[in-house]
């Protein structure tokens, strides 16, 4: 199974293309700013079906819409789709303890939750992660990591992205899981999808 994105695997198998050039042309103007990039959802959409990804993958952040969904069913069965919940105010805090190195781009969180049943360690840099930083990353806060941002974000979803939970449901294909230890709960959460061992 593959993970498709909008990223190098997906350019690199749908070369050329318009998707392609669309791309790189995102992220040759990324680069000189040294920022980051949005690609469209068509842009997206048309991508992974010029790569070809009617077979087995996982879709992660894509449809983020009902119409994306019908989208996506006309060239590709959806078997699961899992469902993750949180509480709005844990998962307001984890994200408003999000930490990204300036000079590798690694990801930390910095916030640890231990209440009500959740316990979430935080993700703490270590000598191991980067021969570059060695432990010591120059850490900064993304400009949108902000409750307020946060806060106006799940509000989009809970209007735009929670009714493709139900237009799914209807299908009888969707996991609910929640979230209680972060990563720990994988696991939990294969044992939940019916992933067996050997395939791990």
């Amino acid at each position: 199974m593959v993970q498709p994105s909008t990223g190098c695997d997906s350019l690199a198998r749908c070369k050329p293309s318009w998707y392609y050039t669309q791309v790189k042309k995102r992220l040759a103007e990324a680069d000189a700013q040294k920022g980051y990039i949005l690609v469209s959802a068509s842009c997206a959409f048309r991508g992974f079906v010029r790569a070809g990804t009617a077979f087995p993958c996982a879709q992660d952040g894509y449809p983020r819409t009902v119409q994306q969904a019908k989208d996506l069913a006309e060239f590709q069965d959806v078997q699961c789709v899992v469902n993750l919940s949180l509480p709005d105010d844990i998962l307001v805090a984890k994200l408003m303890g999000r930490r990204m190195c300036k000079d590798c781009g690694r990801n930390y969180n910095v916030t640890e939750i231990k209440e009500a049943g959740y316990e979430m360690p935080p993700l703490l840099p270590k000598a191991s992660d980067c021969e570059q930083c060695k432990g010591e990353p120059n850490l900064f806060t993304r400009a949108d990591d902000n409750e307020e941002t946060i806060r106006s974000r799940l509000q989009v979803y809970k209007q735009h992205t929670a009714p493709v939970v139900d237009f799914y449901r209807g299908s009888g294909v969707v996991l609910d899981f929640e979230v209680k230890k972060g990563l720990q709960d994988m696991p939990r959460l294969l044992d939940d999808m019916g992933v067996p061992q050997e395939a791990r």
